[in-house]
């Protein structure tokens, strides 16, 4: 595949999945035996694994969206610089229900093959998602106490 089809195949898949939450289209973009360098806690292997993340995700922040800020490729891999926001609404990373309003950004690098996505990394702001839930205090609200 040419890094321009490679980076269709990802930004086609970032837009069907964090924005139009198809979870049912998954296969479509995703290899089987798929490996998340970043999987969350009990998450199963593969393609099922990438479900499991993804609905749990969709169920904590219902409103989920994200825009690729940066797309960049060389050989078989796409890197996105991206930014997600959506409201707390839901159960996510076992913290209940904020109603707080979340922005976070992140970079996620995609090795594809056979036009699949076969390898997965991310880093994300888990620290500020953290504190936004308010698990983790803010420096700001540190000092203050």
């Amino acid at each position: 595949m040419s890094i321009e089809a490679n980076k269709e195949i990802v930004r086609s898949f970032f837009d069907m999945l964090w924005n139009d939450k198809r979870l049912d289209r998954i296969h479509e973009f995703v290899a089987r035996d798929y490996i998340d360098g970043n999987p969350v806690a009990g998450q199963a292997a593969g393609l099922e694994g990438a479900k499991q993340k993804w609905a749990m995700y969709f169920a904590g922040i219902p409103d989920l969206s994200a825009k690729i800020d940066d797309l960049v490729a060389e050989g078989d891999k796409v890197v996105v610089r991206f930014t997600a926001e959506g409201t707390h609404e839901g159960t996510l990373l076992g913290v209940p229900p904020t109603g707080k309003r979340l922005r976070v950004s992140g970079i996620s690098i995609y090795r594809l093959a056979e036009a699949k996505i076969v390898e997965h990394w991310e880093e994300g702001d888990r620290l500020g998602l953290l504190q936004q839930l308010g698990v983790i205090p803010t420096p700001a609200a540190t000092a203050t106490t």
